[in-house]
């Protein structure tokens, strides 16, 4: 079936998920701190509400470990995820998650920068079979078309069949969409 199946996977952003770069960004994880706190977040168009506590132990980082403390329903969560650390070459400490996850019986332990919560636990987006939506959007015809603008008038010709100008409203789509990036 190949990329185009029908049977489509759950995709990322339909997950909640904690990133580290927001946290970078935020100055939350610098080395030989230990910090708690109490994050919220409105997931699936407002559906649900998660409350997820934390406590970011980077004291020792042989050590470090994110504790997760939240309920969903009538259960109640609460574990570590472990973090390391690897040193960029432009300097300084990137901190990343490990996969708490078991897959197949072994620890995961896949070393991420983003955890998504899919079903009752968080992590990586292997273990809970996540794929990205662009992934999902992926047409290997439109982006042929795309470097070949010249295809496009076949698809449009006198004889074009109905997929052919379905195809043909699609990769005007596609471009309509990155002209409007590139004016943001």
């Amino acid at each position: 079936m190949g990329r185009h199946s029908v049977f489509k996977k759950q995709c990322t952003a339909d997950s909640l998920s904690l990133d580290l770069k927001r946290w970078n960004q935020e100055g939350l994880t610098k080395s030989g701190t230990l910090r708690s706190g109490v994050w919220q977040s409105e997931f699936g168009n407002r559906e649900r509400v998660y409350t997820v506590r934390y406590v970011l132990d980077l004291q020792d980082e042989t050590a470090s470990f994110l504790r997760l403390q939240y309920a969903s329903g009538k259960e109640s969560f609460d574990y570590r995820v472990p973090m390391v650390t690897t040193l960029p070459h432009f300097g300084g400490v990137r901190w990343w998650f490990c996969c708490p996850l078991r897959l197949n019986g072994r620890m995961c332990n896949r070393r991420i920068r983003v955890l998504y919560l899919s079903g009752r636990y968080f992590g990586c987006r292997h273990c809970h079979n996540l794929t990205y939506q662009s992934t999902q959007d992926w047409d290997p015809r439109v982006s042929r078309i795309m470097k070949n603008p010249e295809a496009m008038r076949g698809l449009l010709s006198e004889n074009a069949k109905i997929g052919d100008v379905l195809l043909a409203m699609k990769v005007l789509k596609k471009v309509r969409k990155l002209t409007e990036r590139r004016k943001s």
